[in-house]
């Protein structure tokens, strides 16, 4: 068993956790607006351990691993400072980067553009539950 192949399991494990987290995440976003922080207290966790031992395997990546985790908190504060974001919002994207390292930024791409034709496409001027719209970036 090669150490390539361990890190690879960890990572589709890390997947999974983050699917169905981002899932249950975004029923509660559209059904009653709030996401509890119980959940991200007991995901971030899980994913930083599994994420931590796949990066010990690929030591090459560990300093780009931290420079676009610190980019994504960065930018995800940002967006909750001028009201762009919910709480649960950054919380799923900083999970996100934690669990898959250079995956968060395409996905804040793609649920942005996909929440804009939404909003262009219902002529909705409400605010709309953003987390069903990162879960979509996510998966594509």
């Amino acid at each position: 068993m090669s150490l390539v192949w361990l890190a690879n399991k960890l990572l589709l494990v890390n997947v999974i956790i983050v699917a169905l987290t981002f899932a249950y995440a975004s029923y509660s976003d559209i059904r009653i607006r709030a996401v509890s922080d119980n959940l991200w207290i007991v995901v971030l966790p899980v994913v930083a351990s599994l994420t931590t031992a796949r990066l010990i395997f690929i030591l090459k990546f560990l300093p780009y691993a931290l420079i676009s985790l610190a980019l994504t908190v960065i930018l995800a504060v940002t967006l909750l400072k001028v009201k762009h974001f919910g709480e649960a919002d950054v919380k799923a994207l900083i999970c996100l980067e934690i669990a898959l390292p250079f995956h968060a930024f395409v996905s804040l791409l793609l649920a942005s553009l996909s929440a804009f034709i939404y909003g262009k496409i219902r002529k909705t001027e409400k605010d709309i539950p953003f987390l069903p719209f990162l879960t979509f970036g996510f998966l594509v």
